[in-house]
Formats: structure tokens, sequence, C-alpha cells
């Protein structure tokens, strides 16, 4: 069978992803897999599985695939809604739209990979190499670039990992490795860059996935938001739950949120810290945050991932009344150069070392949304508790496990309402 063949035919889909995903134990990742499930770190829970399954080999970049459901997006959308899915094109569409929202007018993919591969300036250094200057879109291809450029010069130092599925394979970490790949292999037409180095493993894993973007500082908040919906849809598909494939959803933002709402799916009482430690967090309060980021409009979620939005300005953006959020951003996006400004004034946040007393003193002031913080709610859990205390020795498994994580979830009650309480007193 061809290669293309092959691919027509195993080219895969989101519901590979509906069984339940273990956690990790590569050899080098076997310290998280101790720190995320326990038990001896040289044994990990799928010994046999995966430990001795992992291999590295060159692949065909055209026979691996990436998963729909990364939580780093590298192809920004606005390039993904020109571009035809072709990968022989992608780049020609990611220029395009470069040129089309401002960029370097004169940019050429060729010459910019050729200079930065020799690591001489292809144009005068303040055409690219100022990132605070540059649009997100450029951005996003330069440091691309960036990669491929150093791949060339020293070789790829970290192989990718995959999970065969269908004759091809599914990315599970490692996309912008291969589309560094890609761009090389369409830039000098050189077959050595026609196959990459890939781990095989035996079986997806959010888990894994997530202690490798953890290990990154560029993840941004949206990014963070899909890292903690996955590996909590995971602990809920442990549970038996069943969650709709990514390709059911006409937005990608919809797949994630269906863990949004925190009475349906709370974190198992025992998980915060398993989660915490999963994605490089320090603080059980920011869970909370990125889950409530899952809610957040279309236009805002989609326009904060292109853009490298903060997370302190996206959960503000949270907590406004409903609809407010989607007319502010769309309100912003009027003045593409000083979108981010425009929310953070409006939101009450100081967005500038200069800025004067006065603008300060004008800014609209911020309003919150505390409806999800009525006292009922805290108080029926309280109630539960009590009763449960109340029974002690007689109360049953089931129930005292109800009763921890209501527990937890007062607990996060008590941390959102102790921010709402700061921010207001201010």
């Amino acid at each position: 069978m061809s290669s293309r063949n092959r691919r027509t035919q195993g080219n895969p889909d989101a519901d590979m992803f509906t069984a339940t995903n273990n956690a990790p134990d590569a050899p080098s990742l076997s310290e998280i897999t101790h720190e995320i499930y326990g038990g001896d770190p040289n044994r990990g829970p799928l010994e046999g599985k995966l430990g001795k399954g992992i291999s590295a080999n060159p692949l065909p970049i055209r026979d691996i695939f990436p998963d729909r459901r990364q939580p780093r997006r590298v192809i920004p959308s606005s390039v993904h809604a020109v571009w035809d899915g072709n990968m022989d094109g992608l780049f020609a569409a990611w220029t395009a739209v470069i040129k089309d929202v401002g960029g370097n007018a004169n940019f050429d993919l060729l010459e910019t990979v050729k200079a930065k591969s020799r690591e001489l300036p292809a144009l005068d250094e303040d055409d690219f190499l100022d990132d605070v200057r540059l649009h997100p879109i450029e951005s996003s291809l330069l440091k691309l670039i960036d990669l491929a450029a150093s791949i060339k010069r020293d070789g790829l130092l970290n192989p990718i990992s995959v999970v065969p599925y269908n004759n091809v394979y599914m990315l599970e970490t490692g996309e912008r490795r291969w589309l560094a790949y890609h761009l090389l292999y369409q830039v000098t037409g050189e077959k050595q860059w026609a196959k990459i180095p890939a781990h095989i493993t035996g079986q997806f894993s959010v888990w894994r996935q997530a202690s490798e973007n953890s290990a990154r500082d560029d993840l941004n908040a949206i990014s963070r938001a899909r890292q903690f919906s996955l590996l909590l849809m995971d602990v809920w598909q442990q549970d038996g739950r069943v969650f709709e494939p990514i390709t059911a959803f006409e937005h990608e933002q919809d797949y994630y949120a269906q863990v949004a709402d925190s009475k349906d799916f709370r974190v198992p009482y025992g998980m915060n810290e398993k989660l915490i430690s999963a994605m490089g967090l320090t603080h059980r309060s920011a869970l909370s945050e990125f889950r409530a980021m899952l809610r957040l409009p279309h236009v805002a979620w989609t326009t904060a991932d292109d853009f490298n939005w903060p997370r302190q300005t996206l959960y503000l953006l949270t907590q406004l009344p409903p609809g407010e959020a989607e007319v502010l951003v769309e309100t912003a996006q009027e003045s593409q150069d000083n979108m981010l400004s425009i929310i953070q004034i409006a939101l009450g946040q100081d967005n500038s070392d200069d800025q004067t007393t006065e603008k300060k003193n004008r800014q609209k002031p911020f309003r919150l949304d505390t409806s999800v913080l009525e006292s009922r709610h805290f108080v029926a859990g309280a109630r539960k508790v009590g009763r449960a205390i109340d029974m002690g020795m007689r109360l049953r498994d089931n129930k005292r496990q109800e009763a921890l994580s209501e527990i937890e979830a007062l607990r996060t009650w008590l941390n959102e309402a102790e921010r709402i309480l700061k921010r207001t007193r201010r």
C-alpha cells in the first residue's frame, strides 16, 4: 500500500481518544509518574505496557498527524481559517496572513530560514528580531523558523512521541518539532527532513503530554485551560464518564467546556494536588481560574489564544456579567494595535508602568458577578458535611467520599470568595 493510500485510510479521528488514558511511565518521566500516581518510581502503573515498548525510529512526517485536542495551538486560528489543510500549502497561507494583518510585507520564508540557519540576519535586525513590535501571527511563525534553523544546524535533540493508529501515527508530544521538519523539507527539498525521529508509545497519555507542556514556560493561559480540561476529562473517564469527541463540536472550545460545570465535574478528593503537579502550578486556585476560562465567549477564547493574553486578564473577563465580555472583546478588536490595553483598562487593570494617576482615576470600575458564590451554595455544602460528621463511624464509604468531595468544593468556594473580597476592597 502506498504512503498516500495509508494516509487516506488511516487519517485518525479524535475517536481514538475515547478510551481511558493512563498515567505516563516513560523512563525519562518516571519521577513525574511517581509524583502523580504514587508507587515505585522505577515501576510505573503501565509496567510492561509502555516502558519496554518505547522506541525511537525515523518516521515519515507525512504519516504523522497532530492531536486535534493538543492544548498548545501552534498554528494560529486566523491561519487555520484560510488554510485548506494540505501541509504543502500551510506556510504559504501563514505568510499571506502575516501580510494581511500588517506584518512584514517583504517576508521571505526561504531567505529567513537560510539566514537563521547561518546565524546571520536575513533582513535588517529590526525587521524580525524584536518580538515586542511583531504581530503575534508573524512572531509565531518566526519562532517556528528559529526552531527549524536550530534543528538544521544542530540536529534534533529531543525526538517526538507518537501513538500508532490505523497504519499511521498520532502525535502525542512534539507538534512544533514535527512542523519544523515540514518547514525544512519544503524549503530545502532535502530528503533528510522527510523523516523525523520519534518515540513510538503503546498508548496515548494526556498526563505525559501535560508533563512535557508544563516543562515549557511558553504555554499561554488558554492552552493551560485546555490542558486542565483534558486532565479532568481523563480523571472522569476512569470513573466511567463518556465525553463527545472534538469532531462533534463546531468550535473547539466547546469540546473542552464539557467539564466547565464544577457541580457536575468536581475535582475528586485527593486529585487537586495531582492536577497542580501535572500542570506545573503552585496553587489550587489556578485550577478554578482555568475552569472559568472554559466558559469564555468564543471570540474572547480565540483572540486570547492567538494574542497570548495574560491569565489574570482572562480571569477578570470570566467575572463579567453574561454578554459583557463578548461585547468588550468585539469592541476592542476594532483597534488591533491596542486591543489588550483597551481590555485591561476596561477591567481596571494597570497595564502600563507609566500610566498617570489621572488615567487611573478615569478607569471604568470593575464589576464582579458573584452569582456563582451565593451563600446558599456554601450553606448547603456545609450542611452535608455537618450531617456526615454527625454520622461518624456509621457513615458508609460512598457517603464519606461525597463528604470529602464537598469539603474540596467548600474550600474552592472560600478561595474564590476571598479573591473577590480582596479585589473589591481596593
